[in-house]
């Protein structure tokens, strides 16, 4: 019997410890990541609600404008992931902005919002069919490119932009 209850009690850790949806380096608030895409240093915050259910969360991205930072979003849409229970996902553009084919920057930010999403399958649960985008000014115009290029959100909102 000794055996059999170690190794059990062995089996359970493991799997507990392998569970890709713990969210252990996640707390409820604003947390800050950086993640590798395409051997570039990439970074976005990631704001989650002071109460998680176990249902799978929608997930709005907000992409800020040219020169801007993605600081502004925390403030801006903290009352909407808190009443909501949604996750906030805020990602910094390289030097303040986004590859929107219009000579910004040249970043592969299409490939950033797809790793985006694969890290957050592993650190939480969301929800793939309510992943929503909202873009202000050079931001809107990556969402624009986003319809082209990537098939990751359900609907976007534009805030001060040109049609490309």
């Amino acid at each position: 019997m000794g055996m059999k209850f170690f190794l059990t009690t062995i089996t359970f850790c493991l799997i507990l410890s392998c569970d890709k949806k713990s969210g252990q380096d996640l707390t409820p608030g604003v947390n800050s990541v950086s993640i590798d895409v395409g051997g570039l240093k990439r970074k976005f915050l990631v704001q989650l609600p002071d109460v998680t259910g176990d249902t799978p969360a929608p997930v709005v991205f907000a992409f800020h404008g040219g020169q801007g930072t993605n600081s502004i979003y925390p403030d801006a849409l903290g009352g909407l992931i808190n009443d909501r229970h949604w996750i906030g996902v805020y990602p910094q553009g390289i030097n303040g902005f986004w590859n929107s084919d219009i000579g910004t920057s040249t970043a592969n930010d299409t490939g950033f919002v797809r790793e985006i999403v694969r890290w957050l399958d592993k650190h939480t649960s969301i929800n793939h069919q309510r992943i929503y985008a909202l873009g202000f000014s050079n931001g809107a115009i990556l969402c624009h490119k986003m319809v082209r290029e990537s098939d990751v959100f359900a609907s976007f909102s534009l805030v001060s932009s040109n049609f490309f």
